[in-house]
């Protein structure tokens, strides 16, 4: 029996970010897909504010919403499974844990809502709602834009440092490469002027936590060739 339920859909960068988690710690789950601009009332009942992810304990069946406190939830129920020297992936002191912390929110926030929810609405979920939409280039144009200056500062943290929020691999880094693959699934990123964050990424993706989001299938939307390959 798996461990956990995760009530999902495959673009979504923070369902991403919590099965990324979930599988660097070796604990087993099952999918659910959820379309969320369908607004079921069985998954409204699970969460009120109808947004994903949702996570079911199968053992205890206590349900936990929002990717941020799932993670937290993860690393508080689940230490003997923690990383980092029993650190876990928020870090193994007070300091580091308030870095990864700021940039866990940083990512979920300012990068999702001013790139990959522009990209993403436009691309993928506006067109399951209206089925002759096209896509608002001036969302995208702006989308780009921002994608630009969030990489500089993406690639400013890593001169300094092996991870993003310091030494160590953390959530911070799990927060970054779940929104960078639902981006890159769809093709926007242009990795050729990114080499420091593109190598960066690119150990990211060969990491056991990462490699099944390699596999997704998006119904109508093939990813590009470079999404699956760990030499890119």
């Amino acid at each position: 029996m798996s461990n956990y339920i995760i009530y999902h859909h495959p673009i979504c960068p923070f369902s991403r970010k919590v099965r990324i988690l979930l599988s660097e710690k070796d604990i087993s789950f099952i999918l659910e897909e959820i379309k969320v601009w369908e607004r079921k009332a069985d998954f409204i009942k699970l969460n009120p504010a109808n947004e994903i992810p949702v996570i079911k304990n199968t053992r205890t069946g206590e349900y936990i919403c929002d990717s941020a406190v799932i993670c937290e939830y993860l690393e508080e129920l689940h230490t003997e499974n923690n990383d980092l020297l029993k650190g876990g992936f928020l870090g193994s002191n007070p300091i580091d844990r308030a870095e990864t912390r700021r940039l866990q929110a940083w990512f979920d926030r300012k990068f999702y809502n001013e790139v990959t929810k522009y990209v993403v609405e436009e691309k993928i979920y506006n067109r399951f709602l209206h089925r002759r939409h096209i896509p608002n280039t001036q969302k995208l144009k702006a989308a780009q834009y921002n994608l630009d200056t969030h990489m500089k500062y993406v690639d400013y943290l890593l001169q300094s440092r092996k991870w993003l929020a310091g030494e160590n691999f953390s959530l911070a880094d799990i927060s970054a490469a779940a929104q960078f693959s639902s981006l890159d699934y769809l093709g926007d990123i242009p990795w050729k002027k990114l080499k420091r964050v593109k190598e960066w990424y690119a150990t990211i993706k060969s990491k056991k936590g990462f490699q099944p989001l390699l596999k997704d299938k998006l119904e109508g939307f093939r990813p590009p060739a470079w999404y699956s390959d760990l030499d890119f």
